[in-house]
Order: structure tokens, then C-alpha cells, then sequence
């Protein structure tokens, strides 16, 4: 699911449904602003099936994509060879999962090699948030109004006599950058 559609995009630019010429741009820049707030953010935000390989060594695995679905069922294996049959897989009894973290938590030290332990989950969001939503429709918007760099990047302009001089723009409006930095990853502390 996108974090946003070309109908929002349109309304917010005041942009009839009827006028169809910037519909192919407007659907490959919510593709791309989806793109630059997964980066900027450090995770994706749509729910999705994901198999993580941690090394293990201790009784947590943190996974990189949360929150975790109750459903599908999470499962675990540790395989030393990484073979990963079904001989390996932890009994669900063996660990917590705090769901929302994306934390699970062993009974046991588990991996011992490089990529021991396999987990199979559903992580990410049902429901894209508000915010988000609104910063990719505003990602969107610039880029539409302001050309293709949509005031992001850094320009070069000649100048008379010969030479170059470099412009840094702001590559993100003010109001669009909090609500992705409330939403970024900066670590975890386990």
C-alpha cells in the first residue's frame, strides 16, 4: 500500500481529478517520496512478510521491521549450520515476543555462528499514520510545483566570467521534517 494516493496529492494541489497530464508523475514521485521516508526514517512502514537473519549470542533478537502481526504465527529457528530444518525451530513456549518493539526475548542464549538464528514474521503497520501520510502527499507536492528536483539536491549555476557556484536547498519544508523525525529510528538499546 502507498503512503499516500494521487487523489490526496491532487487535492492538496488543487488539482481537478479530471486533469489527467500529471498523473503518471504524480503516481512515480509518491513511489519515490515513499522511497526517501523509508531512507530518512530508517524503516518501512507498510506491513509486510519479512525472514530476518540475526547471529544471536544472547536471549534477544531485535527485529528490524515492527510492529509484529499476531498473525501470521512468528517463527524461530536456530541452525549453527544454517540450514534451517524443521528439527531447528524454538517452540513458541521458549520465547516472549513483545509485540510492539519487535523484541524477542529467549528463554536461553540462542545463535552461536554468523546468521544461526532465522525468524519468519509479519512486521509493519496495518494503517499507514496520519502524519506519514501527509508528509509523502507534501514530498509529493513539492516536487510537482517546484520541477523534478523539487527543491531538493544541490544545483550548480554558471555565473558570468566563468566559474560555478553551488545552492543548498532545504530538502525538506520545516513541518514535513519534524513529522519524519518523530518517526526515525535512531537505535536501539537492548
Amino acid at each position: 500500500m502507498a503512503y499516500c494516493t494521487k487523489t490526496q496529492v491532487k487535492a492538496y494541489l488543487d488539482i481537478k481529478v479530471s486533469e489527467e497530464d500529471k498523473d503518471a508523475l504524480i503516481t512515480n514521485l509518491i513511489v519515490s517520496s515513499q522511497a526517501f521516508i523509508d531512507e530518512y526514517c530508517g524503516q518501512s512502514f507498510e506491513q509486510a512478510a519479512e525472514i530476518e537473519y540475526h547471529d544471536g549470542g544472547s536471549n534477544k533478537i531485535f527485529l528490524n521491521r515492527y510492529p509484529i502481526a499476531t498473525n501470521p504465527t512468528v517463527q524461530v529457528w536456530d541452525s549453527w549450520d544454517r540450514t534451517y530444518p524443521s528439527s531447528d525451530l524454538i517452540p513458541a513456549s521458549d520465547y516472549f515476543i513483545d509485540y510492539e518493539s519487535g523484541i524477542i526475548t529467549f528463554d536461553y542464549e540462542v545463535g552461536g555462528s554468523p546468521g544461526a538464528v532465522k525468524v519468519s514474521f509479519t512486521g509493519g503497520l496495518a494503517i499507514i499514520p496520519a502524519p506519514i501520510e501527509q508528509a509523502c502527499i507534501e514530498l509529493v507536492a513539492r516536487k510537482v510545483k517546484e520541477g523534478p528536483s523539487g527543491g531538493l539536491g544541490v544545483p550548480n549555476r554558471a555565473i558570468p566570467g566563468g566559474g560555478n557556484v553551488s545552492y543548498v536547498i532545504d530538502a525538506l519544508l520545516p513541518q514535513t521534517k519534524v513529522v519524519l523525525d518523530m518517526y526515525r529510528k535512531m537505535g536501539r538499546v537492548g
